[in-house]
């Protein structure tokens, strides 16, 4: 075989470790209640301080009422102040109005912490002690002890008492983390708390504190079934396709490979606590930490079926073998007359799992071990002619692409260092295995784009279905509109990555010059679609795939073709993108490209000679990846007839009081599922002009708000609702009577159920023409009700509209007549930006 894979797999994953950081940090700023803060004092009494205000004789007291903080050596506690130098108050004794497993708080932490897991369960985050550091106290390297097999982390709350030193140093796999608390916490306002939280089989000390009193509270984190994710499914993070992804397709579309290896084992960076007598592994999975769940989830997206499972070895680590359990065994160490003790410990593991099996380490056989003349004693017992061909059937081949780590000889009986003496749950580490053969993978056709041949194109054209198109909500097939094939992203694998190196930044300076890039750009292999000749897809537009889904990006591959060109239209604009005439005297292997957002309308005309092969992506916004251009790289937006009207504007006492909002329509439109909350993060999806306005705004020192405006349901009426939120909208009343029952129950849904709805004429309307053409319109004659007159004439604002609106004013469109796909849940609105202009600091008014 040409290509060693599991080294190449190794590789590939070992690349991607910087992504996954063990721990957190970050400051909050508390509010009351949550500063207020309690403890029981030796006498019995109750003692509340608040921690804006906490003074050196609350300090003296909660130190009087600490008991000498004890630590876990094994399965004893001690008190050793050599290496250990702390006081603490029990989770019983103290009472604290902060809550971090409620809110936005356990959000942040999962997001940030476990951003790659899919979080299938909540976070409870458990007080477990009140720790206080004086002057010249310390916690020398240790581990948390392990409480339950749902406890995957730490949470360490830093109290703002003034203090030097203290740093919280954490360790792992190599990397290290200095968490300076007093640092972060020495230019924020009273009642700012710093924390950090980390998985619970960090290593982590305490240094010495050099001034003052450090005082933390430590909750202890854990997955709970019983609790809703604090991360809806629809914002989870999708893996993006990676070195590893694709190295792990193309391994398992070689049918070289599949002949020629089993299984494959992943050993894991983190550890695990489990009870020795836990029956199975069936919820571990859910536990994943970091680097593992990331690998653990890009193996059951692909289809490879991953097992967990542990590897034993015997306790003198010098078998040629480890035996592969499904579940954690004590072991035992001796048989009923008290010895041979491995041979009895190796039958035991294999009677105790039916599904044990052998695995030869890296380099081993049973081949060399016959030809060994000093055996161990579970060699001894492999070669026992009694159990030589039960053993040798229930062997595995696996090839390691991460070598299994520590612990292999079952569980560490204890923590050697820890906060806790250990109890009955120990850390494991546990390996990850995938069955070559089980894998629905076939043999793969191979092409290199510099020498695409007919017989390439032939075999691209067989393994490809019909194109269909979204028809609002349906899949449709209709040749009179497309005439395509395509291949799903999980059929075809290409080593190009277009989110990555210069390719990204260049796409971004080009497609989105003014964006300030606060996230990343993250661009998902959608589709490959083959137009032979006489096809084509008539006028469309993407179909919206999530809320941070801003364009696409269509890659032309060099194949021969006539025809094709797909045409661009925006805004009156157009482009005819021609890629044929831009490949025609390029070098092989070249590709065109075309990125365009995507609500823009766009159309593939018939090819007219040869094959069209071209491959699309999704490009999104995330905010989990790097910017794709540096600050620096940044336009700043520059001085121009628009920004010197706006400050000439305002600078005109007279221009503030004749006017009270300012309207701004966009020209893009943005995905977005109704009811998802408010606008906050949109602005960072802006698109071209939207971006370039919001910017000038913002830098003149306005203060936009991002907003909707609906309309009836047949636009006759004088006037929008402005809402702060997308709102699917009501098409009819509890009873579904009359259409004036409808648009009427709609109105009044709107009105009643956001407080922040406002009324907004239209451009030319006030209130005594529309008064007067209150017959001619539903929600006319609604808003002049004798029940809603008052309220709704207090809700109305008058904006003057610097670009008029436009069309989509009556909520979301729920079918687009026709995109690439079927409307989902998330659909294409329009919004507008809004400027009070009594929010506006106007130094003229102060001299008019």
């Amino acid at each position: 075989m040409e290509l060693d894979y599991v080294q190449k797999l190794g590789d590939a994953l070992r690349s991607q470790s910087g992504y996954h950081e063990p721990w957190a940090t970050g400051t909050v700023t508390l509010s009351d209640p949550d500063t207020s803060f309690c403890f029981k004092c030796k006498d019995g009494t109750g003692r509340f301080v608040d921690l804006k205000s906490i003074g050196e004789e609350d300090i003296a007291a909660l130190i009087n009422a600490c008991d000498p903080a004890p630590f876990g050596r094994g399965s004893e506690s001690v008190l050793d102040e050599t290496y250990r130098r702390a006081w603490k108050l029990d989770d019983g004794s103290f009472i604290w109005r902060f809550n971090p497993d409620s809110s936005k708080f356990v959000t942040e932490l999962a997001q940030r912490l476990c951003p790659w897991d899919s979080l299938k369960n909540g976070i409870r985050a458990e007080p477990y002690k009140l720790n206080v550091y004086g002057q010249g106290g310390f916690f020398k390297t240790h581990q948390d002890t392990p409480r339950a097999e749902n406890m995957f982390g730490t949470l360490v709350v830093v109290l703002p008492i003034y203090h030097q030193g203290g740093n919280l140093v954490l360790r792992h796999a190599g990397r290290q983390l200095d968490f300076n608390a007093p640092a972060l916490l020495d230019l924020s306002p009273p009642g700012t708390i710093a924390w950090t939280a980390f998985y619970s089989d960090v290593e982590h000390e305490v240094l010495e504190v050099t001034q003052g009193t450090r005082i933390t509270v430590t909750f202890n984190l854990y997955f709970d079934s019983h609790r809703i994710s604090p991360i809806p499914s629809e914002q989870t993070v999708k893996i993006p396709e990676n070195p590893f992804t694709i190295a792990l397709r193309e391994a398992f579309y070689d049918a070289g490979f599949i002949r020629e290896h089993q299984y494959l084992g992943f050993g894991l960076q983190h550890t695990y606590p489990r009870e020795p007598t836990s029956s199975d592994l069936w919820d571990i999975k859910n536990c994943f930490k970091g680097p593992d769940a990331f690998l653990y989830r890009i193996l059951d997206q692909i289809g490879l079926k991953p097992s967990v499972r542990y590897l034993y070895d015997n306790s003198c680590r010098d078998s040629d073998f480890w035996v592969l359990l499904s579940k954690p065994v004590i072991g035992r160490d001796e048989d009923d007359r008290g010895y041979e003790m491995e041979i009895t410990q190796l039958s035991y593991l294999f009677e105790s799992d039916k599904n044990a099996r052998i695995v030869w380490k890296p380099g081993q056989s049973e081949e060399r071990l016959m030809e060994e003349e000093d055996y161990s004693e579970w060699q001894r017992s492999y070669l026992r002619k009694d159990e030589v061909e039960e053993y040798r059937e229930r062997t595995a081949d696996v090839g390691w692409v991460v070598p299994p780590t520590a612990n292999l000889a079952g569980f560490t009986e204890f923590t050697e260092l820890g906060n806790d003496p250990a109890q009955e749950i120990f850390y494991f580490h546990v390996c990850i295995v995938v069955n070559v053969r089980n894998v629905p993978y076939g043999c793969a056709r191979f092409v290199n784009l510099k020498s695409f041949s007919e017989e390439d194109i032939t075999a691209l054209i067989n393994a490809c279905d019909p194109a269909p198109f979204g028809r609002g909500t349906e899949s449709v097939l209709d040749e009179t509109y497309r005439r395509a094939l395509k291949l799903d992203d999980g059929d075809f694998v290409w080593r190009f990555t277009p989110d990555s190196g210069k390719f990204v930044a260049e796409l971004a300076q080009r497609l989105c010059p003014w964006d300030t890039f606060d996230n990343g750009i993250r661009a998902e292999p959608y589709k490959l679609n083959i137009y032979g000749q006489g096809g084509f897809f008539k006028a469309h537009q993407d179909t919206p795939r999530a809320e941070n889904m801003f364009g696409s990006l269509v890659v032309v591959l060099p194949t021969y073709h006539q025809g094709g060109n797909l045409l661009l239209r925006h805004a009156g604009r157009q482009l005819d993108f021609n890629a044929p005439k831009m490949l025609e005297s390029s070098a092989p292997g070249t590709i065109a490209w075309v990125a365009f957002y995507s609500d823009v309308e766009h159309e593939v005309v018939e090819v007219t000679n040869g094959t069209r092969v071209s491959i699309t992506f999704n490009l999104y916004f995330d905010s989990y990846r790097s910017p794709p251009v540096l600050p620096e790289g940044v336009l700043k937006v520059p001085e121009n007839p628009f920004t010197v009207a706006l400050r000439e504007a305002f600078r005109d006492a007279s221009f503030i009081r004749n006017h009270q909002y300012l309207g701004f329509g966009l020209q893009h439109e943005y995905p977005r599922e109704p009811q998802s909350g408010v606008l906050w993060g949109i602005q960072r999806c802006f698109k071209g002009p939207d971006v370039f306005l919001y910017r000038v705004l913002i830098e003149v020192g306005l203060n936009p708000s991002v907003r909707y405006l609906y309309g009836g349901a047949y636009a006759r009426s004088d006037f929008w609702v402005l809402l702060s939120i997308p709102v699917a909208g009501r098409d009819e009343d509890e009873t579904g009577t009359s259409i004036y029952d409808m648009e009427e129950s709609q109105l009044e849904h709107l009105m009643d159920s956001y407080d922040a709805a406002m009324v907004v004429w239209k451009p030319g309307v006030t209130e005594k023409i529309a008064r007067r053409n209150r017959k001619s319109a539903y929600w006319n004659e609604c808003y002049f009700s004798d029940q809603n007159y008052e309220e709704y004439r207090n809700r109305t604002i008058n904006v003057n509209w610097v670009v008029p609106p436009t069309t989509n004013l009556g909520g979301c469109t729920k079918a687009r007549e026709t995109g690439n796909e079927p409307v989902q849940e998330t659909f294409y609105f329009r919004v507008c930006i809004i400027v009070d202009i009594s929010e506006v600091p106007c130094p003229s008014l102060e001299s008019a």
